[in-house]
């Protein structure tokens, strides 16, 4: 039986670049019965903009495991969330991660 992807429980984006105003991330694909038994057909990146509210809106909608978000305030935590999509529709979200943003040196 064919469903939606699974939550992505373990998974949750991983910085790898990061700077006072830009981070890079990346998460793992899911693979196996985690898909709902069709491929992945895009990943979307939530995020709070830096509210702390917990309000998410996408950020990205693609079939990149990997996004870099620019032109951020430097200081300020984002919360990101990610899920995935296949044909039979969209997944829930992971849990949230955050991310800081460095401080501009004085």
């Amino acid at each position: 039986m064919l469903v939606p992807p699974a939550k992505m429980k373990k998974v949750k984006p991983i910085p790898f670049s990061h700077t006072t105003t830009s981070v890079e991330l990346k998460w793992p694909a899911l693979a196996g019965n985690w898909t709902g038994g069709t491929p992945i057909t895009a990943y979307t990146l939530m995020w709070d903009k830096g509210t702390a509210l917990n309000e998410y809106e996408p950020v990205s909608e693609e079939l990149l495991t990997q996004k870099k978000l620019t032109d951020l305030t430097p200081d300020t935590t984002y919360t990101l969330k990610v899920k995935a999509q296949n044909v039979c529709g969209t997944g829930p979200l992971s849990n949230p991660f955050s991310t800081v943003m460095k401080k501009v040196p004085a």
